[in-house]
């Protein structure tokens, strides 16, 4: 919708502000790319779309989030675990380049958009939402910097070429956009789900193709060695490594919960929250589970759910705050759906009257690992604006190269041996003495000389 405040431009990367960062990732070795939003509490990795698949790096890729997570105080978690989200600026420089791409929505966790200096800016940048001491955004913005320096989480370049040669490493593929549509209405202004045909006026379109291009250089100093640090030149999905799991078709249990609508004690509405507790059991034997939270109504509800500790604490598993009448869901899976109990807290965002239901599904999964293919960068090197040489660069990530881009071991000639001084006559340095020892010297060369005359001779 061109009249809403979130209208995304009339193509992709069609906004001046995208364009910006979509250009500097491609022509520069991003190795770390984080954007900052507000207001949830939370650090966000690839995927952005559950049935994408888990990336390739997921086990670094989690640590690091973790590890930014603590230092918070904020929870970490998979992108689509907020919502599904295509085309996301993390999604789209890790998907294209392998540098790690995140998001940090900023605490305070329930706060709000335009938050007191202190409250949004000074205690997140200090501590976050964790206890005073443990870091902070400070923290956590250190930790992605490490790692974007880390030559394990990215490659290195290294070799001799003429100094004020330019080096280059460029690929260029296609990139595909999700289905569109040309026309949308926004959920904002509808403040419901609007049947598919006014949602998308004249049909979902089918994926778009984008061509692509990588391309980044460096200089070689005059002492013409240089080293660089670059990314891998496999797009992450593409070399394979992505993990799908697929929920069966129906659970093996489901549970149902219902909530909201007006107090019965004062008709008035519901505010504030409800917790509904469920339990994940052994003999469930299930790797995901799905909470469903729907309602028939043109109201918000927002949903979060909760690991219940030992000690009776709550720590967050999975949120969802789509728009207003979109439903809610969270996908649980791994560690997070260990078996325990839960609590499911269904918020009242922006709702009146309607009530809610929640469906919490336990599901076995098929799970899938990629297979894929090797990309190689092309290096040239260039002399003069001119190129000299053009040849193929595999390297993976945490690989370290020593390369000869300009073809200098081909054209250099072996050093010549070094010639062997010649021995000072004796009469010269006879020369350089003085008085009787300068006689003594010359008679002693005038003898030597005789001497091998007459061996000569003899010979």
């Amino acid at each position: 919708d061109p009249t809403s405040q979130s209208f995304h431009g009339p193509g992709p990367r069609s906004e001046p502000e995208t364009q910006a960062v979509w250009n500097y990732a491609r022509t520069h070795q991003v190795t770390f790319l984080m954007t900052l939003h507000n207001v949830a509490a939370l650090v966000l990795r690839p995927p952005g779309l559950h049935d994408g698949g888990k990336a390739p790096d997921e086990a670094r890729m989690k640590e690091i989030g973790d590890a930014m997570g603590a230092a918070t105080g904020y929870t970490s978690q998979y992108s689509f675990e907020l919502y599904d989200t295509a085309g996301t600026t993390e999604d789209d420089t890790y998907s294209a380049t392998g540098g790690y791409g995140y998001t940090i929505e900023i605490g305070p966790k329930d706060g709000m958009f335009h938050e007191p200096y202190q409250q949004g800016f000074i205690d997140q940048w200090e501590h976050g939402d964790a206890a005073p001491g443990s870091g902070g955004l400070r923290e956590a913005l250190l930790i992605a910097g490490e790692a974007a320096a880390n030559p394990a989480d990215h490659a290195i370049v290294s070799g001799r070429a003429p100094a004020g040669a330019t080096i280059r490493l460029s690929k260029a593929f296609d990139t595909k956009t999700s289905p569109w549509c040309a026309m949308g209405v926004d959920p904002v202004v509808t403040v419901t789900e609007v049947p598919g045909a006014l949602a998308c006026p004249g049909g979902v379109q089918d994926p778009q193709t984008l061509h692509d291009t990588l391309d980044s250089s460096t200089v070689v100093p005059s002492s013409g060695a240089f080293t660089w640090h670059v990314n891998q030149s496999t797009r992450p999905f593409v070399g394979g490594g992505a993990v799908i799991e697929k929920l069966d078709d129906t659970p093996s249990r489901e549970e149902t919960a219902t909530g909201g609508g007006p107090d019965p004690s004062t008709n008035a509405p519901t505010s504030g929250s409800q917790d509904v507790p469920f339990q994940i059991r052994p003999e469930d034997e299930a790797s995901a589970v799905k909470i469903d939270v729907s309602w028939g109504t043109p109201e918000d509800y927002d949903i979060e759910v909760f690991r219940k500790n030992a000690d009776g604490s709550l720590t967050s598993v999975g949120s969802s705050g789509n728009n207003p009448g979109t439903p809610e869901k969270v996908i649980l899976t791994g560690d997070k759906a260990a078996p325990g109990d839960y609590v499911l807290r269904v918020s009242n965002f922006a709702a009146v009257a309607g009530t809610w239901t929640a469906k919490i599904g336990y599901y076995r999964t098929t799970r899938t690992v990629t297979t894929g293919t090797t990309e190689a960068y092309t290096m040239t090197c260039e002399v003069g604006g001119q190129v000299v040489r053009s040849s193929q660069l595999t390297i993976a990530r945490g690989q370290s190269l020593t390369v000869d881009p300009c073809g200098l071991g081909a054209k250099a000639k072996p050093k010549p041996e070094p010639r062997p001084k010649k021995q000072a006559s004796c009469t010269a340095k006879a020369k350089h003495k003085h008085g009787k020892a300068r006689t003594r010297a010359l008679r002693q060369c005038k003898a030597k000389a005789r001497a091998r005359h007459k061996k000569r001779t003899q010979g």
